[in-house]
C-alpha cells in the first residue's frame, strides 16, 4: 500500500521528529492559530490558481490577488473596484468580506461594504476535534478549503463583473426592443 504524502503528511512529520525531536504543539490556541494561517495560505493558493485560469479564459479585467500588510496570511482579490478580503480577524475566525470603492475626483470614498453572498454569516469558525485536529466550519457544517475557495471565488466574479460591458448580443437585443417599441408607438 502506497501512502500519499499529501493525505498522510503527519506520518512523515512523525518519522522526521523521531530523528530530530521537536517541540510538540498541544495548546489548542496555538493549533488554531497555525491552522488559520495554513487555511488562508491554502485558500490563497486555490484562488490564485482560479484567478490565473479565469483571467486567461475570460475577455475581461484580470483578477488580481494581493497580500494584506501586517498580516501573516490575509489576502484580497481585486477587480473592477471590487475587493474580496479574506482575513483572520480573531482567534479561530476567518472572515470573508466584500468591499466596493468608488473614485470621486481623485480620492477614494470610504469602503462601502457590499452585501455578503450569504447574508451576515461570512465567517469560517475553527473547532478542535477529539484528536486535536482543527476543523473549519461554516454555519456549523464542516467545510473543505477547496469548497470555500470555489464558492467565494465564484461570488467574487459575479460581484466584480463590469456591468458597463454589455455583450454584442445584449446590445442587439436592446436595439430590437427599441425598434419594436417605436413601431408599436406609431
Amino acid at each position: 500500500m502506497d501512502i500519499a504524502q499529501d493525505d498522510n503528511r503527519w506520518i512523515y512529520d512523525l518519522a522526521r521528529a523521531e530523528a530530530a525531536p521537536t517541540y510538540k504543539v498541544t495548546d489548542p490556541r496555538q493549533l488554531v492559530e497555525e491552522s488559520a494561517v495554513g487555511m488562508l495560505q491554502h485558500l490563497r493558493g486555490h484562488m490564485s490558481q482560479f484567478a490565473k485560469v479565469f483571467s486567461s479564459l475570460a475577455d475581461t479585467q484580470p483578477i488580481k490577488v494581493y497580500s494584506l500588510a501586517q498580516a501573516a496570511a490575509d489576502f484580497m482579490l481585486y477587480r473592477n473596484q471590487v475587493k474580496l478580503i479574506c482575513s483572520h480577524v480573531q482567534q479561530g475566525v476567518i472572515q470573508f468580506s466584500f468591499a466596493h470603492h468608488q473614485k470621486i475626483s481623485m480620492s477614494i470614498d470610504a469602503a462601502q461594504v457590499m452585501q455578503s453572498p450569504l447574508g451576515q454569516e461570512s465567517e469560517l469558525l475553527a473547532e478542535i476535534g477529539p484528536f486535536r485536529q482543527v476543523l473549519w466550519t461554516f454555519r456549523g457544517e464542516k467545510v473543505s478549503c477547496y469548497e470555500v475557495a470555489r464558492f467565494y471565488f465564484s461570488e467574487f466574479v459575479e460581484k466584480s463583473r463590469d456591468e458597463k460591458k454589455v455583450s454584442h448580443n445584449e446590445q442587439l437585443l436592446e436595439h430590437i426592443k427599441t425598434l419594436l417599441h417605436q413601431k408599436n408607438a406609431e
